[in-house]
This record gives structure tokens, sequence and C-alpha cells, in this order.
């Protein structure tokens, strides 16, 4: 009995272990205190609405409603509905729950919502209807008859929302929950990443822009900028790189950061590049608590992308599926799955940190330099003869107005012309021969001080062979 028990301990502990945690949904917009009065009675052609406005993109997942219901209403649907000067338009999306589970007193109730992505400075409204309800099964929604929400209005309808009442200045009793689609997560600034004096600063943000995400590239609609204290001037920016949760980076060189100030709270700002210009920002922190800025260790860079890995790794659900890290003997690392989002996103991240990758892949590195032809090089010549044949060499020259190394150059071509005659006049013979032998050396001699092109020597000496060759065969 004891090893069942233990056995159903450890597959349980398993079990738990191996379910992704989610993250908690973030209550957005809501007016959940002051109710003190009753809306109209919800049933039919009856509906009420609350208007509100979303500063900040999200999606939602849920919505709670302060309701009561009399008696038993059939059905209570809970609508998101789209809307323009404080009127609901069109419906979004809906949901339909039995009537038993509002109870008889005003109570916060949970409405699962299918998840919607809404966008920031726009109007939307939660309608409340109970389609099957009568004058004696009805639903009351709590308000705050003296209103307390900025940006909202809340209405009725006798006509199924083809018309509406305002009921300013009261709201109705709401919460909106739903999770992050846009944010600067977090930033961090490092010194020396390159070069001694430079900046590297690197951002997570997260994307999923509604209309935007996974359709679009996002290089194109989105930037992440670094700002002035005041946020009224863009010091650096760059592109964002993928959308979703994901790092990226600003490289500024030090002739940038000459003109910054270590630990400022500057602002980063991620920026869509269309209608509206949507932004969401992040002041860099240098406080005890909360320090962006940090320094020159860049093995706090590490442990900056190893954190973030961790947190796009919640974001995706990649929790223990194809996970972002990876243990090793030397401690934990970005898997490849993860690596490449980094490569992506810090420039030159792999070079700078390779221990901080599961698998590195190393390029060759090329000195790219400019070819010469050592034959042509003036400065080289005049070592190889001497000094004192070079400027003997420079002032006959200068008689004659060319350089010491035409003057030497021609000396030996005057040489090796009368060479050349001397082999086609005279007959065949030792002295013939000698005089052709000792052609060569000197050509040879030439080519060595650099005197003489390389090309040139070949096709003289290729001449004199023939020369000779001809001399020799005529002669017979």
């Amino acid at each position: 009995m004891k090893r069942i028990l233990l056995l159903l301990i450890v597959i349980a502990t398993t079990v738990f272990m191996v379910i992704p945690v989610e993250a908690s949904p973030i209550l957005y917009e809501y007016l959940n205190t002051g109710g003190d009065a009753n809306s109209i009675d919800i049933f039919g052609a009856n509906v009420v609405a609350q208007q509100f406005t979303v500063t900040t993109s999200h999606t939602v997942t849920s919505i709670k409603l302060e309701l009561l219901c009399v008696l038993a209403p059939p059905t209570v649907k809970v609508s998101l509905y789209n809307a323009a000067a404080g009127v609901p338009t069109t419906e979004i999306t809906s949901v339909t729950y039995a009537g038993t589970v509002l109870a008889d007193s005003y109570t916060m109730t949970t409405f699962d919502i299918p998840d919607t992505s809404l966008l920031p400075s726009t109007q939307y409204a939660i309608v409340v209807s109970s389609p099957n309800g009568n004058a004696t099964n009805y639903i009351r929604w709590h308000q705050d008859s003296g209103g307390g929400l900025g940006s909202a209005v809340g209405l009725h309808s006798h006509d199924t929302g083809i018309s509406w009442t305002s009921d300013t200045p009261a709201d109705y009793l709401f919460e909106v929950y739903g999770e992050v689609v846009f944010q600067v997560k977090d930033a961090n600034i490092f010194q020396d990443y390159l070069v001694d004096g430079d900046w590297l600063l690197v951002v997570e943000t997260v994307n999923d822009y509604p209309g935007y995400a996974d359709i679009t590239d996002p290089e194109q609609y989105f930037n992440v900028q670094l700002r002035n204290v005041a946020g009224t001037v863009v010091l650096a920016a760059t592109t964002l790189k993928s959308y979703g949760d994901t790092p990226c980076s600003i490289y500024l060189s030090p002739s940038t950061v000459s003109a910054l100030t270590y630990g400022s709270a500057y602002i980063v700002r991620m920026v869509g590049n269309f209608t509206g210009t949507p932004y969401v920002e992040y002041t860099l922190s240098n406080t005890i608590d909360n320090d962006d800025w940090q320094g020159s260790d860049l093995r706090a860079l590490d442990s900056w992308c190893l954190k973030t890995a961790k947190s796009m790794n919640t974001y995706d659900g990649n929790t223990n599926s194809h996970p972002y890290t990876s243990k090793s003997s030397s401690g934990e690392l970005l898997s490849t799955e993860g690596g490449s989002g980094f490569i992506a996103g810090i420039p030159n991240i792999m070079e700078v940190r390779p221990d901080l990758f599961e698998k590195v892949i190393r390029k060759p590195i090329y000195d790219y330099g400019v070819a010469t032809n050592t034959f042509d090089n003036e400065t080289s010549w005049d070592i190889e003869v001497g000094s004192v044949i070079a400027s003997d060499a420079a002032s006959l020259g200068a008689i004659l107005g060319i350089t010491a190394k035409q003057f030497l150059s021609m000396g030996l071509w005057i040489i090796y012309i009368f060479a050349m005659l001397f082999i086609f006049v005279n007959k065949a013979g030792a002295e013939t021969m000698f005089v052709a032998v000792i052609c060569v050396p000197l050509l040879l001699i030439g080519a060595y001080f650099r005197i003489i092109e390389i090309q040139v020597l070949l096709v003289t000496a290729a001449m004199l062979a023939l020369l000779f060759t001809w001399k020799m065969i005529m002669s017979r």
C-alpha cells in the first residue's frame, strides 16, 4: 500500500510539473465600486449597455458584471460591441449563459469571452440582454448613479438596441480582463559592448497588435526608439524584428553616447507607423530597486537574455516543449530555438557572448587588404641596389631628365641591345654563346633589384632564346 501511495504521489507531482503555468489575466477597464441604483428591468427588447474606452491595446478573455436576477430568467446574454460617439454599433462577439448563474442579490459574475483583441484609444461597449426573459423573470445591472468612469457612458434601450438612451451621469459596474498585446516589458543598457565607450540598449517587447501581428512585416510597421527624458526627441531607433514576446536592441556608438548622460531617465518607446500612431513606453530607471543601467559587465547581459528567454517561454507556452533555455554542465544556456530570436534581435550577440549559446555558429574572419604588385613598389628597388648606386643613378638620371630607376633600367637595356646585335651579326661560336648566356643573369639582376618588371623579363628572355636558336640553325 505504501508503495502504491508513493507511486501515486510521484505521478501526481509529475503531472503537476508538466502542466503549463498560465499568466493570470490582467484587469484593464473597470468600475467596481459605488453601486447605489438599479438599471431598467432587462428582458426581451429591454437591454442595457456600458460604453468604455480602451487606453492600452489588449485582449479580452473575460468580463465580470455586477448583476442580479428576479426569479429565474431562462438566459443571460453578454455581448461585446464596437461603439462610436458613446453608442454601441456592431456586435464583435457574445456568450450566452443559463440564468441560473446569477444570484438574487447583486454579485460580480464572470463571463468567459472568446479571446478578442482591442485597439487603444477606441470605444467599445458591453451589452446585457435576456431575450427569453419576461416582466416576471428579468435581470438588473447595478448602477453608480453619479458615474465615476471617464470616457464612458451608461445606456439603455427598449427596442433591442435599435435606439439608445443615455443614463448619464450613471455608469454600470463591470470589470474587463485580458492579456497584454502591445507592451515594452523591460529595457537595460550595457556599456563597452563592441568597443570602449559604446552603449547597447536591449529591450523586451510584446507585440500582437490586432490587424498587424503575424500578417504583416513588423519591420515595416513598428519601430523601437530611445527618446530623451521629455520624450520629445528621438535619440536612436531600430525596427521591430518579430511579433510576439521578443528581444530587440539599439546600438549606440561612442560618438552618439558622448552627447548622452549615463543613468538618465530616457524613454524607450515602441511605435506603430500607421494611422493613429499607437505607442507604448518604458522609462529607464536608475534606482536601487530597479536599475536598468548595467555597466560594462556583460555577464549581466547573459542574465538578461536568459531571463527574457524564460519570459518568452511563458508567453509562447513553451515551458516544457521546445524551451528557449537548456541546462548544461557549464550552466544555463540559450537553446537552439531560443538563441535564434536573440541573434536576430541583438546584432553580434553570438560573437560577443558565445558561451551564452547551446550551439555556436562560428564565422571565419577575413582581413580584407589591397593587393599590390611588388615590382611596382617604387620605395624598395633603391634599398636592393644600395644607397651608393641609387644616389649615383639619381644624379645621372637628373642630367637626362629621368628617374634613377629609369636610368638603371635604360643602362641594362643598352647592354641587352648590344648583346642582341652581337649575336645577330656574328657567326655561331663560343663568343656568341657566351654573350647569349651572359645576358640572362643581367636580366635576372634587373628583375631582382626591381628595376625591370617580371613580365618584361619573360618576354625579353623569350626573344633572346628565339634569336639564339635562329642563329644556330642558320649557321649550319
